[in-house]
């Protein structure tokens, strides 16, 4: 339900407001969200540092593909290419 909110564009601090996350923790969330949220709108294929900086946030390959429509080993072979 935050992921949901967060991507719908509910203010952190309305978030906090109602659930009482700490803020700090709701802006590293929405950080990885958008991270994975960038693959899955990104030209096919993404740029490399569009993949790196999902793989930073810990976005799996599998979890990469199932957000943008494409296979597991997709994503390897595009993250492989790229560097």
């Amino acid at each position: 339900a935050l992921a949901d909110a967060l991507r719908k564009g509910v203010p952190i601090s309305t978030l906090f407001e109602t659930t009482g996350v700490d803020p700090w923790f709701l802006e590293r969330m929405d950080e990885v969200i958008r991270a994975g949220d960038a693959v899955a709108r990104a030209p096919w294929p993404p740029e490399a540092e569009v993949l790196r900086l999902a793989k930073t946030y810990g976005w799996s390959d599998k979890a990469l593909a199932e957000l943008s429509d494409r296979s597991e080993s997709e994503i390897r072979k595009a993250r492989e290419q790229l560097g």
